[in-house]
């Protein structure tokens, strides 16, 4: 008897069965139940590797015309390169804010033409412009050489416009940074110090 969908092999009529239906999976078969097929193999996990790895030529083709087809993720860099605790020399009568040596010279003086680098470190200063990132405000400052002292100094307006505008006290942390393009100095308040949580005492 003739089954439907199957035709015998035309040079061994006693041979099983061949299907003419398409399909993905027939029960016929042979395979293993200990082996999962749809897990790729060793040598297929290669070939997968070897897909990905770019080769030596390919690198040199990018390198050839400055271009790149890696993927790569963003990463946004801090841009406050000088973050500084405010303690009472900060907010006190000398009406100064300390800079380390370090940062003027490698964030700023290095990035000014060379009248303007003399006029900081042995002239009378150089008045820069200082941008309040939080009240969206431009202030001129004097940065100059602290007289025997390996420092430098913002002065003329740093504790009217920042000390009592802003409200410094002790502890609060600022951030500060140099602009190459604009030339100037952004500043902003990064934290603020814990508030004295001492209760107050009772009335009398």
């Amino acid at each position: 008897m003739d089954m439907p969908g199957y035709v015998k092999s035309s040079e061994n009529p006693e041979e099983s069965l061949v299907s003419l239906d398409l399909c993905l999976y027939d029960r016929t078969w042979p395979h293993d139940p200990n082996v999962a097929y749809n897990k790729p193999t060793s040598e297929e996990k290669m070939n997968l590797a070897w897909m990905r790895t770019k080769s030596n030529e390919a690198r040199k083709q990018e390198e050839r015309y400055n271009v790149s087809t890696e993927l790569t993720l963003l990463t946004v860099a801090d841009p406050w390169t000088l973050k500084k605790v405010m303690t009472k020399c900060s907010l006190g009568h000398l009406k100064r804010l300390v800079l380390k040596e370090s940062f003027v010279h490698i964030h700023i003086l290095r990035h000014l033409p060379v009248d303007d680098q003399m006029k900081v470190q042995k002239g009378p200063g150089l008045t820069v412009d200082v941008y309040d990132h939080d009240t969206d405000s431009t202030h001129k400052l004097l940065l100059k050489k602290w007289p025997k002292c390996p420092c430098f100094v913002l002065i003329s307006g740093w504790h009217t416009c920042f000390v009592t505008k802003r409200g410094l006290k002790k502890g609060d942390v600022i951030g500060m940074y140099w602009d190459r393009s604009e030339s100037k100095i952004h500043f902003c308040v990064l934290s603020r110090a814990p508030m004295d949580s001492a209760p107050l005492p009772p009335n009398p």
